[in-house]
This record gives C-alpha cells, sequence and structure tokens, in this order.
C-alpha cells in the first residue's frame, strides 16, 4: 500500500480516537450539569414548599385575628342578653352570626393546620433530597474531573502524534483532507466486504488492484481516499 495512504490512515486514527475523546469529555461535563441542575430544581422545590409554608401562616394568622375578633363580638353578645340591656333581638342575630362564622373558621384553622404539618413533612423530605442531590453532584464533579484530566492528557499526546504524521504528508494531500473533513466529517475509508464502509459503494477488482500498487484512487461514490483490506 502506498506509503501516503498508509499515513492517511493513521492521520484518520488519530482524528477519529479524538473525537472519540471529546465526546467522552462532553459526556462527563453533561454528567455534571445533569447534576447541577438535578440540584438546581430540588431547591427550586424546597423553596416553593417553603413559599407555600408562608402563605399557609399567613392564612393561619389571619384565621386566628378574625375567630379572635367573633369570639369578642360573640362576648358581646352573650353580655347584652345576660344583662338584659341593648336590643336582645339584635345581640340575637349577632350571636348566631357569630356562632357560624367561628365553626367555619374552626374548620378552616383545622385545615391549615393539617396543610402546614403535610408541607413540613414535604419540606423535611425535600431537604434530604437536596442533601442527596449536593451529594451525588460532589461525586459526579469529583469523578469527572478526574476523567476530564484523563482525556484531556490523552488528546494532547494524541495531538502530538497526529502532528508528527501528517507533517509526513504532501501539502496538496493535506489541502484535501482538511476539505474532505470539512465536507464529510472523514477523508478516508476503509473497505469492508468488497465495499467502501463510508458510503457502501462496490470496489471493483481492478479499483483494489490499483489501491494495492500504491495508486492513490478515491471512492468513486464518495471520493474518500480507500484502505484495502491488509489480505
Amino acid at each position: 500500500m502506498n506509503s501516503e495512504l498508509e499515513t492517511l490512515d493513521v492521520v484518520d486514527g488519530y482524528d477519529r480516537r479524538t473525537r472519540e475523546l471529546e465526546r467522552a469529555a462532553a459526556k462527563q461535563r453533561q454528567a455534571v450539569a445533569d447534576a447541577t441542575e438535578a440540584l438546581s430544581a430540588r431547591n427550586d422545590a424546597a423553596e416553593r414548599l417553603r413559599e407555600a409554608l408562608a402563605a399557609n401562616k399567613t392564612d393561619q394568622h389571619a384565621a386566628n385575628r378574625k375567630a379572635h375578633l367573633y369570639t369578642q363580638r360573640k362576648e358581646s353578645a352573650l353580655r347584652i342578653l345576660e344583662r338584659g340591656s341593648g336590643d336582645p333581638a339584635a345581640a340575637e342575630r349577632q350571636l348566631r352570626q357569630c356562632n357560624t362564622i367561628l365553626d367555619d373558621t374552626e374548620t378552616n384553622q383545622l385545615e391549615l393546620m393539617e396543610t402546614q404539618e403535610a408541607l413540613e413533612a414535604e419540606l423535611d423530605s425535600a431537604a434530604k433530597a437536596i442533601s442527596e442531590a449536593e451529594a451525588e453532584l460532589e461525586r459526579v464533579g469529583r469523578e469527572a474531573t478526574i476523567r476530564i484530566e484523563r482525556i484531556d492528557k490523552d488528546l494532547a499526546e494524541t495531538a502530538t502524534k497526529r502532528a508528527e504524521s501528517w507533517r509526513e504528508l504532501d501539502r496538496e494531500i493535506q489541502d484535501r483532507y482538511v476539505a474532505l473533513v470539512r465536507r464529510k466529517r472523514t477523508a478516508v475509508a476503509h473497505i469492508t466486504g468488497g465495499a467502501c464502509h463510508a458510503c457502501q459503494r462496490m470496489i471493483t477488482a481492478q479499483h483494489l488492484s490499483d489501491l494495492r500498487k500504491g495508486r492513490l484512487t478515491p471512492c468513486r461514490g464518495c471520493h474518500r481516499w480507500l484502505i484495502p483490506p491488509s489480505s
């Protein structure tokens, strides 16, 4: 096989390795981003619960003030009836109204207390979920840092080796390689099963013979350089 074709195959291998490593690094960064988003979502959920709990307590304070107010009015009506002074009929109406409102208010107070208990239980669970998410983010971040450091080292070594092989190629071949990669992402394709593995075009026996004689004849389908089988 042509020595330049062998070098192209090596460069292509380094480029594929680079893409593989870049995907691995992106996967690690995405894992950190996902863990960060999960923690943020749990913090947001906890904040909504705190807001709901604060609103519940505001409603409880309002219900307590209302209960206090109508308890006073009820007591005032009872005093009028006990003393026989004032307008007894009006006092009776006020007493009935106060009893109705106080009954409704007491029911509302009980409901608000039950809601408070439920919200506090949910907030406790949310706090535990936040702790778990923080621990997960710490773990994922630590592992990602280690793995990305290894990937970066591998990327640097691959880049160095690629540069050494790249310098062995003629400028014209380099330019064509760059143009092919820009258009098709890869510039080299292997022949597998008698066909170009990139575009699946069948390779003629004559074409294969030319390649094995060292001729740089590209695929007639996708125009990538073709690497013939080793045997």
